[in-house]
């Protein structure tokens, strides 16, 4: 995806939830880690290791896609610009908060996490969202 398709669609999505909930609260959670990604836009496929990977794409279709790191930035910079807008019940999580690089052993498939990976997630959200600092206190 290409930014100004994924702003568009991050913008949109949030109008079609504002129309009917205009104050319910609305926490946004970046992309947690994968390190083939971090820097490199996807296509990312599992390969014969059962892991994935990204793919070299020509430069023509290579411009402008969004790699994991992007998309983190383009998020916290859309949730801001709402919030100045007057949305104030909205905010956002860093995903690397959640699973980050100290949690890469736990990525199955280098894209999603094991069980243990997925209970330390649940273990960290709650504080993040509910606690004296979190959003949605």
């Amino acid at each position: 995806m290409r930014e100004r398709v994924f702003v568009s669609a991050f913008h949109g999505f949030l109008d079609m939830i504002r129309d009917s909930h205009p104050t319910t609260p609305i926490v946004i959670v970046t992309p947690i880690i994968c390190p083939v990604a971090e820097d490199h836009p996807g296509p990312t496929p599992v390969g014969r290791d059962h892991r994935i990977h990204v793919v070299e794409r020509p430069a023509a279709l290579a411009s402008e896609a969004l790699s994991l790191n992007q998309i983190r930035e383009l998020l916290h910079q859309q949730v801001v610009a709402r919030e100045k807008e007057g949305d104030a019940n909205l905010d956002i999580i860093d995903g690397l908060t959640l699973f980050g690089a100290d949690d890469v052993a736990d990525l199955t498939d280098g894209l999603h996490p094991n069980a243990v990976g997925y209970r330390r997630m649940a273990e960290r959200f709650p504080p993040l969202a509910f606690g004296d600092e979190g959003p949605l206190q």
